[in-house]
């Protein structure tokens, strides 16, 4: 491992800052190059706002650069003088070029956030979630062209609990892509890695979610929306309407109150002492953490002390 002089890692999001700690503090490198996506604006105010991935480099004294694009050979330049042993990506938010996967000595490597074949794409973690899984886990693969498509080096599975939101499994994952990635990275250069190829079969497309995919449907049973709400917590959160005033609630934990009670009059809330149910299709549900329009995020004893919701107001 003391033939390895230059890491490149691309990545962005907050799933990618666990993996990078891990490799800035692994000792492998003499030298971490940070590239991530251009500062963009955020909250009201529209402020640039730096991604996780630049503020875990810059608090590091990590060299940070913000392409663009990297498309037609605009990147080019700057990775020859980086001149990378081994690029790691993860979750970076751009399709690599060829002139990009293929620079360096140990090639590119991806840290995916699923069990390959299985949800490639932009939103595995909250796709998954959304479909009830109660498996999924970390692959790290080598990079090509295709989308996720590269062979894989390694993967671990872990369990889904019933009740675990978006944000507690995608850190969860972080954190196990940390610990896989330096031993990836060893068994590469050793020549120790097993490369195998994905079986395209059995592939299935984790969509970047879309606005209709956070409306909720109350007509639904009870799982089916519970898996919605974890699925989006807390962003962008599941969103209803209220039947009096219109307003829009983002609901941001549930629990599952019954699976078998038919209602014709789904979306219906019922007060029970300090929770607040909701009729559904099949079932009900608890709604334990919520935002209304233009206020704070609430759990629910507060909504219910501060009369944000009352009984029999229907959701839709």
């Amino acid at each position: 491992m003391n033939n390895l002089e230059t890491l490149l890692f691309m990545g962005t999001n907050s799933f990618a800052v666990a993996p990078l700690k891990a490799l800035n503090e692994s000792g492998l490198f003499k030298k971490i190059y940070v590239v991530t996506q251009p500062d963009k604006p955020k909250g009201r105010s529209y402020k640039l706002a730096f991604s996780e991935v630049k503020q875990y480099a810059l608090a590091s004294g990590l060299p940070v650069n913000q392409p663009e694009t990297l498309k037609n050979g605009a990147f080019d330049s700057q990775l020859a003088e980086i001149n990378p042993d081994i690029t790691v990506v993860a979750s970076y938010g751009k399709i690599l070029p060829k002139s990009v996967l293929d620079y360096p000595k140990y090639g590119s490597i991806n840290i995916h956030a699923s069990l390959l074949p299985e949800y490639r794409g932009a939103a595995p973690v909250n796709r998954v979630i959304m479909d009830g899984k109660n498996i999924t886990g970390v692959t790290v693969m080598k990079m090509a062209e295709g989308l996720d498509t590269g062979d894989m080096i390694s993967s671990k599975a872990v369990s889904i609990g019933e009740n675990e939101t978006f944000d507690e499994l995608y850190d969860r994952l972080s954190t196990l892509g940390a610990e896989m990635i330096t031993e990836a990275i060893a068994d590469i250069v050793s020549g120790r890695a097993v490369y195998t190829p994905q079986d395209d079969s059995l592939s299935s497309y984790a969509e970047k979610i879309a606005k209709q995919d956070e409306q909720i449907d109350w007509s639904l049973s009870a799982e089916e929306i519970h898996n919605k709400i974890r699925g989006l917590s807390s962003e962008p959160g599941a969103v209803t309407r209220l039947s009096t005033d219109g307003r829009s609630l983002k609901i941001y934990s549930s629990l599952v109150a019954d699976t078998d009670s038919l209602h014709s009059d789904f979306g219906k809330i019922v007060i029970e002492g300090k929770r607040i149910k909701v009729y559904c299709g099949c079932g009900s549900l608890y709604l334990t953490s919520m935002k209304l329009e233009g206020q704070k995020r609430l759990s629910d004893k507060d909504f219910i002390n501060g009369r944000k919701l009352s009984d029999g107001v229907t959701l839709n």
